[in-house]
Formats: C-alpha cells, structure tokens, sequence
C-alpha cells in the first residue's frame, strides 16, 4: 500500500495434505469475483497452471491493477480428518469469499 505500515489479518492453520492456498493482490480480487476464483482453482491441477489462469482471467476483466499471485499446494502435512467431506464450490465459500475454515479462525495482527 501506500502507507508507511498497514495492518494485516493473520491466520495460524495446520498444513493439511491437499490443501491449496493462495497469496494474491487486490489486482485479482479487484477483477474477478470469488466464485470464479474458485471455479479456476479447481480445474487447474498444478499451482503454476492455476496461477496463471487467474492472472490471464484478471487481465481479461480490464487488469486495471498489477496482479501478483502465488499458489501453493500443501503435499505434504496432516492427514484430512477422516470425517472430512469435499465440498461443493456454493457451500466451501462463505458470503464474504473467505473458506469457512477460516471463518472461525481467530485471526492475529
């Protein structure tokens, strides 16, 4: 940003094994909405693939920013909870785009 120091929301999670994260500007969230975020994640199989669907898909959409993304697949890491269950894009998202794991998550500056 332009300010001397910014305040930024943090979140402490386990890496679990086939979890993807994602590190982006506001030059991709600026541009395209949460669920086709998602929709591009999922059918991409390796991070560099995604990364660069969501970078051409910001671009398409005007790129009025810089877009800078990072995806990362966790490969290794705990093992999913055996009552774990894949979700449908709708449903793993909450209203305001952010994974309902992290929703609960107790956040730290």
């Amino acid at each position: 940003g332009i300010e001397p120091t910014v305040r930024v929301d943090t979140w402490v999670l386990p890496f679990v094994q086939g979890d993807r994260y994602v590190l982006c500007s506001d030059g991709l969230v600026d541009e395209v909405d949460d669920q086709e975020i998602v929709e591009l994640l999922a059918a991409c199989p390796t991070p560099q693939g995604a990364a660069d669907a969501l970078v051409a898909a910001a671009n398409e959409r005007g790129g009025r920013d810089n877009v800078t993304i990072v995806v990362v697949d966790v490969l290794e890491g705990e093992q999913p909870p055996s009552d774990a269950v894949d979700l449908d894009v709708d449903v793993a998202w909450g209203e305001n785009g952010v994974h309902e794991r992290l929703i609960d998550a107790e956040a730290g500056t």
